[in-house]
């Protein structure tokens, strides 16, 4: 860089060390140093061309004809133009108002999904049937016994236009039987506790986040028995234990809440933690190196549904041209897709790429944890490969008769 000519074909060595799939490179300041090098490079090489002024204008010449051609038709050969010829425009600093107007002319989202609380709630809602040792010291005596917990967990959903904000319910009773030891007096006790406990969880485009779990209890106990060697002991006890009732199911009540607050957390935090780090590693982190994560992605939530909109959009590229039509009734589950989303997401993370059977069979296996029967590779089947083009490696044209879905390749074997 600090040579008067900077050599571009090294540059282009060492932009490429930035852009291959190696786990960190999804770094922020790694992510701008890519873009940085990738502009520096384009407007180098732009510079010392003596065509470039030619470029400009069929670039122009590109945008007035396709437009035209797309807004009547709607061809899909017409879009990917338009991409190309207002991303070059972008990335040589030029018409930056003409490259604007494309881009908020064809920047719609192009993926749509919408899940309902009926839905998401029949995968979360299960019976609890819970026993559990209780050992305590309340107010000094030692309570050993046992608890025994029947509820029911639920899902509710949070109004939040800014992130999507689920809510686990757990609601039950807890029945136990005690036997507490203070000094030479033995006491036995029945209690009923209505248990209520929550704990919130968060999804946006970055991943997902989780508060902490919260619970209020409330605690009824019987005292069954009281015996000590002495009569007089044992009228002792009873006095005081009468005396004494209410602070201890208050703290009781304390004690419980922690333990519920605790065990909610303990058991979700195992999910909640493999679920964030596969969205992670497996799904943001390897889009992210490749400049294929979506441009935007807005993760909400109604009353009764959650929204997922997304615009999956890179260099080059256009999406929809229109908003999605409405999804007529309530349905469970909805999801429309653009015709733009395939093309631009496979050539962001196929275009060029060269997949084997055995790669496949591997990605298959590590996402679902099992190889469907023709993926699986045996002696008797011949090995295979594609490497995909480096343009619309994989499209989608949808019409009234049905889906047609089209794979490019410039090598098969």
């Amino acid at each position: 860089m600090k040579a008067d000519k900077p050599d571009l074909s090294e540059l282009q060595a060492v932009q490429s060390c930035y852009t291959s799939a190696d786990p960190g490179l999804e770094w922020d300041p790694i992510v701008q140093t890519r873009h940085a090098l990738k502009s520096y490079i384009h407007l180098a090489t732009l510079h010392a061309d003596a065509k470039a002024a030619d470029y400009f204008q069929s670039a122009l010449d590109e945008l007035s004809k396709r437009g035209e051609s797309y807004a009547k038709t709607h061809q899909l050969e017409d879009a990917v133009a338009i991409g190309r010829a207002a991303g070059w425009l972008e990335r040589s600093q030029q018409a930056p108002d003409l490259v604007a107007a494309v881009g908020q002319r064809f920047a719609g989202n192009n993926l749509q999904l919408r899940i309902s609380h009926r839905l998401a709630a029949a995968g979360v809602e299960e019976a609890v049937d819970d026993t559990m040792d209780v050992h305590e010291n309340i107010l000094g005596t030692n309570l050993v016994g046992t608890a025994h917990t029947q509820g029911k967990v639920g899902l509710a959903f949070h109004p939040n236009a800014d992130r999507a904000s689920l809510e686990i319910l757990l609601k039950g009773e807890t029945k136990s039987d005690n036997v507490g030891y203070h000094g030479p007096v033995t006491v036995y006790t029945r209690g009923v506790t209505q248990v209520a406990a929550s704990k919130r969880i968060h999804l946006d485009a970055n991943g997902i986040s989780a508060d902490a779990a919260t619970a209020k209890c409330a605690t009824e106990t019987v005292i069954d028995d009281i015996c000590a060697r002495m009569k007089l002991l044992e009228k002792m006890a009873w006095k005081q234990a009468d005396k004494s009732k209410g602070k201890a199911e208050s703290i009781g009540n304390r004690r419980a809440e922690q333990r519920v607050s605790s065990r909610v957390d303990e058991q979700a935090s195992e999910m909640l933690d493999k679920a964030s780090t596969t969205y992670a590693d497996k799904i943001r982190g390897p889009l992210v190196r490749r400049d294929a994560f979506p441009r935007r992605l807005a993760v909400s939530t109604t009353a009764d549904q959650i929204h997922v909109n997304m615009l999956q959009l890179g260099a080059n590229q256009v999406a929809a041209a229109t908003a999605a039509p409405e999804v007529p009734g309530e349905k469970d589950l909805s999801l429309q897709l653009h015709e733009s989303f395939a093309g631009n997401l496979s050539e962001l993370t196929l275009g060029g790429v060269t997949v084997t059977d055995e790669k496949v069979a591997s990605l298959v296996e590590e996402t679902t944890g099992n190889v469907p029967e023709e993926l699986q590779l045996s002696p008797e089947k011949d090995p295979w490969s594609i490497t995909f083009a480096t343009e619309q490696p994989v499209s989608t044209l949808f019409s009234a008769e049905g889906v047609t879905i089209s794979i490019r390749g410039r090598r098969f074997t």
